[in-house]
């Protein structure tokens, strides 16, 4: 899952706690046990200083040049918006309008930037020792949270049929196929329901 700590005005993000232990915000946690507990550290912003809240929405991430989480006013920051494979980085909101990319954002007070990007449907799959020994295949699939999915196969790219309709909440799905020990070969694809 991904996290975004928002600090409240006069404030900057310093660093996660508990779980997670970095100082990256937005940050990718890996939930790997039950009821996992994260702190986020905010701090008073000090004379002189301000802060960048960040947030992608949609399939992509942004890199900072300097990457910081406390920035001196007047600061010149280079974004460069990085769309996810098979995706598309559409523009910025917020303290930034336009698709530029990179962009150059001076920072004249505490600001907040969204990125956006594409949410098309993506299949991935990869294959997976099952537990009696055999191959299998993990099929993962991301595309716009709440949303349902059908997952199609064929055994020769034209004759497709539903295999399984999948919820994706928040944003990705997957399951394993263990008949590929049965079968010479099998495509996927997915298609996004209405």
């Amino acid at each position: 899952m991904r996290l975004t700590a928002v600090p409240d005005a006069g404030y900057f993000f310093a660093l996660w706690g508990n779980a997670a232990r970095s100082t990256s915000n937005p940050l990718d946690f890996v939930v790997t046990n039950a009821n996992p507990t994260v702190a986020a550290l905010f701090l008073p912003l000090g004379s002189n200083q301000v802060t960048l809240t960040v947030t992608p929405d949609g399939f992509g991430h942004v890199l900072r040049s300097p990457e910081a989480n406390l920035y001196t006013n007047g600061q010149v920051i280079t974004l460069t918006a990085v769309p996810a494979s098979d995706q598309q980085f559409l523009g910025w909101s917020g303290a930034l309008s336009g698709a530029q990319n990179p962009i150059g954002l001076t920072l004249n007070g505490s600001q907040t930037l969204t990125a956006l990007f594409t949410r098309h449907l993506a299949l991935s799959a990869d294959p997976i020792l099952l537990y009696n020994g055999s191959i299998g295949v993990r099929v993962t699939i991301n595309g716009q949270a709440s949303t349902n999915s059908e997952v199609q196969s064929s055994r020769d790219w034209t004759n497709w049929s539903t295999f399984k309709v999948i919820s994706l909440f928040p944003e990705q799905s997957q399951f394993i196929d263990s008949a590929l020990a049965n079968t010479s070969q099998r495509f996927f694809r997915g298609v996004q329901l209405p």
